[in-house]
């Protein structure tokens, strides 16, 4: 059955993404989006152009922070091989423009931004959206042959679907992710490139995100009562603690604040019909790991596998229910567990059972290292 449009509602990597795979299959589609601008990588042509940009971590270590001394559990991540696939890191506003530019390349249809999507619904032969233009109150409708949300947590296109129904649970501490160019050496603080840090008071994740050094993400949790007012304030005294060498403000620029509540959620389906969900519209996880994106990354390269199958006649509209039912699973015993790990053995553990888990499993990646001690500086 020859597909004869797929809307896509949302233009972040998952949408886009989705688009470069449509358009290299000959399969009309149209994205929309709301705002005003904006190994699945490899398959659709722009994993060296993301590797390229982006910087390739070496190392990656948990550590325990003391006054006196640390212990950190090591690994090499076997990035040293140019040939080898590993981690990437890249702000994932520098993917999106990466997919743009693909898409761009080969003449696929552009996405028509400030277009807010109000409501989806379906029928037996077809699926459509209402949406609002920017300036605009009138009610349009866009109809296709199937309609994809990929709009993010917020998902209007769920929300169709459930309403505000959304399995799963909120963590009781809210995330403040922020991105911050440090304007001092780091040479000699022994930090790696990722860096998970335990602390009774701050713990926090510390992760290089550039070829050049010096531009550093910086998530810690708070908790989840703090407005973002608050949230702001605390944070020159939250990176003196946190930071080597316990900077003050004029050491260091902020170039993203964002705090955010933090979840573990997935619909009970993925497809409904001719409607279907990808990514964060679908499922949320909180973002220690990179489970989120990777996640999406690879829902859209299983929806893009089934929808050329139907457009080809290799497979029946059924196969949509596969889809939906591998993805869960895997966002289930994959990312959901994984990630959760994560977050608890971070923000939640107690730090000295932790290390001798790390020690019990493997004392070869253990290391002992004397951190400069660091003073407590009041807390605002």
């Amino acid at each position: 059955m020859a597909i004869n449009k797929v809307l896509i509602i949302g233009a972040g990597p998952s949408g886009l993404l989705l688009g470069l795979f449509l358009s290299q299959a000959g399969i009309p589609f149209e994205i929309l989006e709301r705002g005003p601008a904006c190994h699945e990588l490899q398959r659709a042509g722009v994993l060296d152009e993301i590797i390229s940009r982006g910087f390739l971590p070496k190392t990656i270590a948990w550590r325990r922070r003391g006054p006196v001394k640390g212990e950190i559990v090591k690994y090499r991540l076997h990035n040293d091989d140019p040939n080898a696939l590993g981690m990437t890191c890249l702000p994932q506003p520098q993917i999106g423009q990466v997919l743009l530019e693909k898409l761009a390349s080969v003449n696929a249809p552009s996405v028509r931004f400030g277009v807010k999507v109000i409501g989806a619904g379906q029928d037996e032969t077809q699926a459509w959206v209402d949406v609002t233009k920017e300036g605009s109150d009138k009610i349009e409708r866009y109809h296709a042959s199937y309609v994809i949300g990929c709009d993010g947590g917020g998902s209007a296109v769920r929300k169709s679907l459930y309403g505000d129904d959304f399995p799963g649970f909120t963590w009781k501490q809210q995330l403040v992710a922020t991105n911050v160019s440090l304007m001092y050496d780091m040479t000699g603080f022994d930090y790696d490139d990722i860096n998970a840090v335990l602390h009774e008071e701050h713990p926090h994740n510390f992760v290089r995100i550039s070829k050049e050094p010096g531009l550093y993400r910086v998530t810690y949790a708070e908790r989840d009562d703090f407005t973002p007012e608050q949230l702001r304030a605390r944070l020159e005294w939250k990176y003196e603690n946190m930071l080597p060498n316990n900077p003050k403000p004029d050491a260091w620029v902020l170039e993203n604040f964002s705090p955010c509540k933090v979840h573990q959620r997935i619909v009970d389906k993925l497809r409904v019909g001719k409607i279907i969900l990808v990514g964060d519209a679908g499922h949320l996880t909180n973002p220690i790991g990179g489970f989120g994106l990777s996640g999406a990354i690879c829902d859209v390269g299983a929806l893009a596998d089934c929808l050329v199958g139907i457009h080809t006649g290799q497979a029946e509209e059924s196969i949509l229910d596969k889809y939906d039912e591998l993805r869960r699973k895997v966002w289930h015993e994959v990312v959901n567990s994984n990630s959760s790990r994560n977050f608890t053995g971070t923000y939640e553990a107690d730090v000295d059972e932790m290390v001798e888990m790390w020690k019990a499993m493997d004392p070869s990646v253990m290391e002992e290292v004397s951190p400069t001690p660091y003073p407590t500086p009041t807390c605002p």
